[in-house]
């Protein structure tokens, strides 16, 4: 089967959780149909993921995921991340990039700046629990309207009501 299309996705790490299950499913499934895929990850090369993937999708592991004692040290390491996956992606030179979970989401729509490739957001994040610094929901704000489509769990998310993400308008929003 010839590729269809080559397509990025982005999340922190490919540990136990509910996005990387989203994420393994959805790229496993792109796969199989003939989809070329990457996933970019901040987890260390020695890490394995916890869910199973297709042979044929390609993970690349950035080594940048550790913790910051400080807002200075969060910064440095968030420029960091976003140096190494925006040359990563680049160099992938994939046709669109899905990019899941609120803080990973930013970093990828700031790394792609100016780069033409459409960027999906996934916030798989109930807006009322979610724990962002203010930075954080500053930053959301900014960047999340940069996004072409904002994929959402939630109704309330959605509708944008909580968030402030006014700018994204609602037929953007898949629920």
């Amino acid at each position: 089967m010839e590729t269809c299309i080559k397509i990025s996705f982005v999340i922190s790490s490919m540990r136990a959780g509910g996005a990387e299950r989203v994420l393994s499913l959805l790229a496993n499934a792109l796969s199989s149909k003939g989809y070329e895929v990457t996933i970019f990850s901040f987890d260390r090369e020695t890490e394995v993921p916890f869910y199973s993937l297709n042979k044929s999708i390609k993970w690349l592991p950035l080594n940048l995921l550790r913790e910051s004692r400080s807002s200075f040290e969060g910064m440095k390491n968030n420029i960091k991340r976003i140096t190494a996956l925006r040359r990563s992606i680049l160099r992938e030179q994939p046709e669109v990039v899905v990019s899941f979970m609120d803080m990973t989401n930013i970093v990828t729509i700031i790394a792609l700046s100016g780069s033409k490739i459409p960027i999906i957001i996934c916030d798989h994040t109930d807006p009322k629990h979610a724990q962002l610094t203010r930075t954080w929901k500053i930053l959301r704000r900014v960047f999340y309207p940069r996004a072409k489509k904002l994929v959402v769990l939630t109704k309330e998310f959605a509708d944008l009501k909580i968030t402030g993400v006014h700018k994204i308008k609602s037929d953007n929003c898949i629920s």
